[in-house]
């Protein structure tokens, strides 16, 4: 398998695909509290062509990413408890990219460079999701 860019629908993706096999949608697991800009980050996903599953926590979002063999987790950064963060994405399925929101980036930043995650804003849109996992992919 390996990690190929689509860009249909106008937007470019991320997906693991095997070589000859048909695509399919990528799917990203938003653990996120409801709110504006949660809504928001999952009609961007949609329309960009991602099947999206929303959980209300991390926890659930962990459960979720593994049942629907999720390609990207969102989950937020507990700048209090950074430990519950850590717990939460340890037990992340291994192929899944694990993206940390944080309203300060600073701690967040330092914490997602030791877990391997994308840390962005509370306010960043999909698109600037899908570049930093494309920058963080690239540097590996």
């Amino acid at each position: 398998m390996k990690w190929t860019m689509n860009d249909d629908n106008g937007g470019s993706t991320l997906c693991r695909q095997r070589p000859g096999e048909k695509k399919k949608a990528c799917r990203v697991v938003l653990g996120l509290p409801p709110s504006l800009p949660a809504a928001n980050l999952a009609d961007q996903f949609r329309m960009k062509g991602w099947d999206v599953c929303v959980a209300a926590n991390g926890e659930d979002a962990r459960r979720t990413a593994i049942r629907h063999h999720a390609n990207v987790v969102v989950v937020p950064f507990l700048p209090n408890d950074p430990l519950a963060t850590a717990k939460v994405v340890n037990a992340m399925p291994a192929k899944a990219k694990i993206v940390l929101v944080a309203a300060e980036r600073g701690q967040a930043a330092r914490f997602g460079e030791m877990i391997e995650a994308v840390v962005v804003g509370d306010r960043d849109s999909a698109d600037t999701i899908l570049n930093e996992l494309s920058g963080r992919h690239a540097k590996k």
